[in-house]
């Protein structure tokens, strides 16, 4: 069962690997003028947005629904 783990989170490295390798190439030279500090540039505004975007998720047991469920329990 470790192996299978292993394998699956391996794959959630490497595919995004190979999608930036080979579509990054292609952004590039249509949008940016195959000038390489571009692609740098719109790494660091997507870790900007993934930033922002952790913002939305809610922890667990924090809430409407978990101020319920322990006002019931007590």
């Amino acid at each position: 069962k470790m192996g299978v783990y292993m394998g699956m989170f391996n794959f959630f490295i490497t595919i995004p690997q190979i999608l930036a390798a080979s579509v990054l190439g292609v952004l590039l030279h249509a949008f940016f003028g195959n000038q390489p500090v571009y692609g740098l540039v719109l790494g660091g505004v997507s870790l900007l947005i993934a930033g922002l975007c952790t913002l939305r998720v809610a922890e667990p047991g924090t809430g409407a629904l978990a101020a319920g469920v322990s006002a019931q329990q007590t």
